[in-house]
């Protein structure tokens, strides 16, 4: 079977790798660079931020995949040699006095319905697990110890090699413009903007924050749309900041050389 995947993100690369392992002859197009978007961009947390404002569908959806990164990251480093750097730095959320919005309640009871370790600190607690913190207004935190991060440039590289390996077409610099179809509406591949057509037996649309946009174009409702963010890199030392820190106005994600993220707008 031949199948062409409209995205050359990590949804679309990873699930490419698989499907060429069971057999499917697969084509990947990307618009732009494979993986220098979202993909590429993001921090890593490998948690949702706030996941108790979310439907519990979403959350065993979020657990189903998170149970997947240890062993994709073993094969992954046994095939290219290449470190993506899961580790489970976990995620504290500190409250301050002044703060609006604690979730400490919803975030407790999602915690228990879904069994996710979470520990409850005081101030003095929570400086001693995180000494970066400022004490003053300080009340407590919440940490779930468990959490892990990917370094996921590292991640989008080693998947790009493993790729390479399994001998996967990637077209670059190729946006689809719309699908083909015969007359009574089975699809049989899609058209770029330059006019070339790849023919497949299916389309797999995985072109994140823009399928919205794709879909539309292929004449249905998807309700993606893109959003812009920022974020800074600042160099530190290993182990200066010890867990991703998530507040209602930032995050920091300390990699293991001592960088950190700092994010979003």
């Amino acid at each position: 079977m031949k199948i062409t995947i409209i995205g050359g993100g990590i949804i679309g690369c990873l699930t490419a790798c698989f499907l060429k392992q069971q057999g499917a002859d697969v084509q990947v197009l990307e618009r732009g660079s494979c993986g220098k978007e979202a993909s590429w961009a993001g921090a890593g947390i490998l948690c949702p931020i706030h996941p108790w404002l979310y439907p519990d569908s979403f959350t065993h959806l979020v657990m189903a995949s998170l149970a997947l990164y240890p062993d994709l990251q073993q094969e992954l480093q046994e095939h290219t040699g290449i470190h993506s750097q899961w580790r489970q730095s976990g995620l504290l959320v500190p409250m301050f006095a002044d703060d609006t919005i604690h979730h400490q309640e919803a975030a407790s009871r999602w915690s228990e319905q879904f069994g996710w370790n979470l520990e409850q600190l005081d101030a003095q607690q929570s400086c001693e697990y995180e000494p970066c913190l400022n004490p003053e207004g300080l009340e407590g935190s919440m940490l779930w110890a468990d959490v892990a991060q990917i370094r996921n440039p590292r991640l989008l590289q080693a998947v790009r090699c493993r790729m390479q390996q399994l001998s996967i077409p990637l077209h670059e610099q190729c946006e689809v413009e719309r699908l083909l179809e015969t007359p009574d509406g089975t699809v049989y591949g899609v058209q770029n903007t330059q006019g070339e057509r790849f023919t497949s037996d299916a389309v797999l649309l995985a072109g994140g924050s823009w399928s919205g946009d794709l879909a539309q174009q292929m004449g249905f409702s998807l309700p993606v749309q893109p959003v812009k963010g920022q974020i800074i890199l600042l160099k530190g030392k290993p182990e200066q900041v010890r867990h991703i820190i998530k507040h209602d106005d930032a995050y920091f994600v300390p990699r293991s050389d001592g960088r950190i993220l700092v994010g979003a707008s």
